[in-house]
This record gives C-alpha cells, structure tokens and sequence, in this order.
C-alpha cells in the first residue's frame, strides 16, 4: 500500500488534497511539536474582500515547542461564532452551502479541548464527504521528513467561485470554498488537479 506522512490540518487548501487522493494511506504525525503560521491551525476562505484567513486560537504559552497532541484550542474569545459567520457571508449563497454547512457546525460547537483531535475529525468528516477512500492513520513515532509540495509545481482546475466575477479564479483556497462552490464534483477536480513535483527533505 503507498502512503503519504503529513502533519495534522484546519480545512487544509486543495492543493492538500489532490495530494491525499494521489495515495491509499495518509499517516498523520502524531509526535511533531507544533508550528506556528501553518495549516494546523489555519485555513484560508475566499471572501467578497478577497483572501481572508480564519486561524483558532490556542492556549496561550509555548505552542511551538508542544508536541501536537497537547496543544490546546482557547475559547476566551467566540472564534466559532466569528468563524461561522465569515464562513456564511463567504459562501451563503453558494450552490451547496446549506448542504455542508450543517457539518462544519456541528464539529466546531463540540468545543474540543485538543486542537489535533478537532482537526481529525474535520478530516475524517471531509473524506467522507469528498468521498475520497484514502485511509487516514497515525504514526507511532516521530517523522523526521514529511511531504512538501512545491506552490509553482501544482496544476490547479478552474471551477466556479462565488466571488470569481470580482477577484478572477482564486487558486488553493481551503477545501471548504471547493465542497460549498462544486458539491460532489469536488472530488473529480481534484483528481484532474495535478502536482508535478513532490518534496520529500
């Protein structure tokens, strides 16, 4: 079986996931320390002001020198209200919106202590509904290398974005602009998508 080692993300953008589809396993990093300015805790929407990150707060202390496991999410500011609401200014009227908004809210008012095991079940939930057969595992033992994927060396397929008429086709936007933009024709995009190149340090 070919596999894939990668660390944990939020609603990673596309070009993550045509790399998932390209492999029967991902082995998720269970034992790396966790990285700031990342996808772990961040993700980024397309919105009528153009690009906009959406990132969860963290217990304040010394995060990057944690492993992944014990990072905890803080909820002394309401992110999920906020979250949810860019989420529908974005992407409200998009053609499947109502179908999976109600997942992704659901997920995010659970409240999870432990910001690695929100984001698995945000990935295990967005396999199911890309309907990818990937199977996702986790390491027993840190990973020194993990896939790179290089920005230039990826060929992204154009679909219909909700605010495309006024910021042109935005490319690599999070997985979320995708599943509410084309519904299940999400999946056959990235399965056209196309990376060339695949960094293994």
């Amino acid at each position: 079986m070919n596999k894939i080692h990668h660390h944990t993300n939020l609603f990673g953008p596309t070009s993550l996931y045509c790399l998932y589809t390209e492999f029967e396993e991902l082995v998720i990093d269970k034992f790396e320390n966790y990285q700031k300015k990342s996808w772990r805790n961040r993700y980024q929407i397309l919105t009528s002001n153009g690009i906009q990150t959406l990132s969860i707060p963290l217990k304040k202390g010394k995060n990057a020198q944690q492993l992944i496991t014990n990072v905890k999410i803080s909820y002394e500011e309401n992110w999920i209200k906020n979250h949810l609401l860019t989420l529908k200014s974005a992407y409200g009227n998009s053609p499947y919106y109502e179908f999976y908004y109600p997942d992704i809210e659901k997920v995010f008012c659970k409240k999870y202590t432990y910001l690695f095991d929100l984001n698995t079940d945000i990935m295990l939930m967005m396999f199911s509904r890309l309907g990818l057969t990937t199977t996702i595992t986790f390491s027993d033992s840190y990973i020194k290398n993990l896939y790179q994927i290089q920005s230039d060396e990826v060929r992204y397929i154009k679909y219909p974005q909700v605010w495309e008429e006024k910021h042109n086709f935005t490319p690599d936007m999070s997985i979320l602009d995708l599943i509410f933009c084309t519904g299940p024709e999400a999946h056959g995009i990235l399965k056209l998508m196309k990376i060339y190149k695949i960094l293994n340090p």
